[in-house]
């Protein structure tokens, strides 16, 4: 299991502490502007999100990005979660923590699960 996501689940019942989590890990990230491009960019989202996604040794390096830390934080969550095999990721995976999320941002963690899923396939 994700390390990022154990830790949201172990602080799912404190809706505040969970955001700040998230914005956190968002903030942590750097900007990924070289991966803002039409071709990786996330449709179905309210914020601006990008995904790619490369074979690399065998293993997937899953890249995400996003105009918005909290969305930035969901986005890297839904890439630990998928990068051990991007074909079984779903988004049941994440039924411990979506309670905390509004349906927008459901909405949109399965738009990059789909992305995700899109980028893989077939790789």
């Amino acid at each position: 299991m994700s390390e990022l996501l154990e830790q949201l689940q172990s602080v799912s019942h404190d809706q505040e502490m969970f955001y700040d989590i998230l914005l956190e890990i968002g903030g942590d990230m750097d900007d990924s502007n070289n991966i803002r491009t039409h071709e990786n960019y996330v449709s179905g989202c309210q914020s601006a999100v990008w995904v790619t996604a490369e074979k690399v040794k065998g293993v997937w390096d899953i890249q995400t990005d996003s105009d918005a830390f909290m969305v930035k934080g969901i986005a890297k969550l839904v890439a630990e979660v998928a990068t051990p095999d991007p074909s079984a990721i779903r988004f049941g995976d994440f039924h411990s923590i979506t309670h905390n999320l509004t349906v927008q941002r459901q909405k949109g963690m399965q738009a990059i699960i789909n992305k995700i899923i899109q980028l893989t396939e077939g790789k």
